[in-house]
């Protein structure tokens, strides 16, 4: 009898998301045939008010991060202190036990043999579900982060992460070794298979082939510096296309598309919505200036376009710029907003300055050699033995 892989999805962030998108593709690509394989999105689509509810407080404080570091700092300031495990399960136990109610109904109802999560929180439900009600289950997380933080759950049966600096993390984290997988970084079957060159993707979005091309971006909720450092990319005088990818802030949409009418002839400004083939613009781009999330650079990185590192909301992107620009040397990190704007007219002047970080990029993401079939080999062995 073909076992049950529940795989869940958690909008924190889109990294948490697209990475779960990953590992479903690969589940349904390599063991299609000896798996079942279910995309659960519980927190949005059960209808469940405690569940609805706690996604929106997960992605507020997402946003909240994002307007104020100062509220992630303490927060992970707090939680070494009085010990990471301990807070998970108090806030979880405590503050969120609706939260952990539902999601253990949901899973007890579901049934499955295997539960896939990339958030902390649904893995620390669902090894509460495997403890209380089925002791059969195994429950997998991958961690989307190139770090290991203290709240992710040191007790599910395989936590898997995708560099050997997070695998030693790990393990002083407390996680028994043979628990912990490493793999290559995961990426959605759409970058993989992009096969449209820069040219293709700004002829195929309508981007002048003949300017220079910044995307600025700043999460899915646009809520840190997009727009003072799109504001200040404004007073330009050099030939250039600026897209701030505003996402889900419909606000500065507005905005953005009121100015866009009104820019000079030297300036081409359009501003991006929320969508999933964001990738393209980021491959359609010279730079990317971006806050320091770990889904946008690994985008940028398997785009092959260089970086602009212009904001770090948690010790996580602090971790991830360090490690994408200073290790992987894909880009710069650069957090004023005039020095940034001074520096794409360098190159704009002269784009050759780019070469090292586009080559840098080549050799360090290629699309045929991502985690995705050894993370989907590793759940398959799992659900077996």
């Amino acid at each position: 009898m073909k076992k049950n892989v529940l795989v869940n999805y958690v909008e924190a962030g889109m990294g948490h998301i697209t990475a779960a998108m990953s590992i479903a593709e690969s589940l349904k690509r390599y063991h299609d045939n000896t798996l079942n394989i279910k995309d659960a999105h519980i927190f949005r689509d059960s209808g469940n008010k405690a569940l609805v509810d706690f996604e929106k407080y997960i992605s507020g404080h997402t946003k909240s991060y994002s307007k104020n570091k100062y509220a992630s700092d303490i927060h992970h300031s707090l939680m070494e202190m009085v010990g990471p495990q301990r807070t998970l399960k108090l806030a979880h136990d405590l503050w969120m036990r609706e939260a952990k109610k539902a999601s253990i109904d949901y899973y007890r109802k579901e049934s499955p043999d295997i539960i896939v999560t990339t958030f902390f929180s649904d893995a620390y439900f669902a090894k509460c579900y495997q403890k209380k009600f089925n002791k059969e289950c195994k429950v997998v997380t991958y961690n989307p982060d190139p770090d290991v933080h203290g709240w992710w759950y040191n007790e599910t049966d395989c936590f898997i992460v995708n560099n050997p600096v997070a695998y030693k993390q790990a393990i002083e984290r407390g996680f028994p070794e043979e628990n912990v997988k490493q793999v290559p970084f995961i990426m959605r079957s759409d970058i993989i298979n992009l096969n449209l060159s820069k040219k293709e993707c700004r002829e195929k979005h309508g981007i002048p082939q003949d300017k220079f091309v910044t995307v600025l971006s700043d999460s899915v909720y646009g809520a840190a510096k997009l727009g003072i450092f799109t504001d200040e990319l404004l007073k330009t005088s050099e030939e250039m296309v600026i897209m701030p990818a505003v996402c889900r802030n419909e606000d500065l949409m507005t905005r953005y598309t009121d100015l866009a009418t009104k820019q000079p002839a030297n300036i081409d400004l359009i501003p991006i919505g929320f969508r999933f083939d964001l990738f393209e613009f980021f491959k359609a781009a010279d730079v990317v200036v971006a806050k320091s999330g770990p889904n946008t650079l690994l985008d940028c990185g398997f785009m092959g376009t260089p970086v602009i590192v212009n904001h770090c909301a948690t010790p996580t992107e602090k971790f991830s710029r360090d490690l994408f620009v200073h290790e992987y040397g894909v880009g710069e990190s650069i957090d004023d907003p005039v020095a940034c704007r001074k520096r794409l007219e360098t190159f704009v002047a002269n784009p050759g300055l780019l070469g090292n970080y586009q080559e840098n990029a080549r050799k360090r993401f290629d699309p045929t050699k991502t985690g995705g079939q050894a993370i989907a080999d590793i759940i398959c062995d799992l659900a077996y033995n």
